[in-house]
């Protein structure tokens, strides 16, 4: 499809805006821009599936999937079935800038797990209950302190990302079931 022009929402007529959101399924505040294509008027925003999401993105089914059923990413329906669920893309691409600002690529050193604990808001026995069900990576013990478990910095940087996106309460899972980093 080729793109034929851009129009400023502000300048067409509400009830016009309301009708095209409420066929592209978005909530007609958000509407900023109509794009025409091959003379068919269509939001900016787009539905996309999840497995198409992780590819295009870079992030885990598993997490997008969390984060749909959190309201973290709006998604089409309630999320039962996660093959027939479709994501609304700019949700997914800010989540994605999100993690991508807070896990860094380069970042591969260790860190305590009581450090972890501050920098994720959560207390120490949380920590040591994701690096024992494998949510973050234990790199060992530190050589001078036994007792100091050591863990993969960017696991723990992902796992503050989720709790600032998902937020933590008492019984409340910051993690999807199995999620194990990669």
């Amino acid at each position: 499809m080729s793109e034929l022009g851009r129009i400023d929402a502000q300048e067409i007529p509400p009830e016009v805006v309301q009708l095209l959101a409420s066929r592209a399924q978005l909530d007609p505040s958000r509407v900023r821009t109509i794009v025409l294509e091959s003379g068919i008027a269509a939001t900016e925003d787009r539905w996309i599936s999840i497995p198409d999401a992780a590819a295009r993105y870079s992030l885990h089914p598993a997490i997008l999937l969390k984060l749909a059923r959190d309201g973290v990413i709006r998604a089409n329906r309630a999320v039962r079935k996660p093959e027939e669920t479709l994501l609304l893309e700019s949700d997914v691409r800010d989540v994605a800038q999100q993690i991508a600002e807070g896990v860094k690529e380069d970042e591969e050193g260790t860190i305590t797990a009581t450090e972890a604990s501050n920098l994720c808001g959560v207390s120490l026995p949380t920590i040591l209950s994701w690096a024992k069900r494998g949510h973050i990576r234990r790199a060992g013990e530190d050589p001078e302190d036994r007792r100091k478990v050591l863990l993969k910095r960017r696991d723990v940087d992902l796992a503050a990302v989720l709790v600032k996106l998902c937020g933590v309460a008492r019984g409340r899972y910051v993690f999807p079931p199995g999620f194990t980093p990669t």
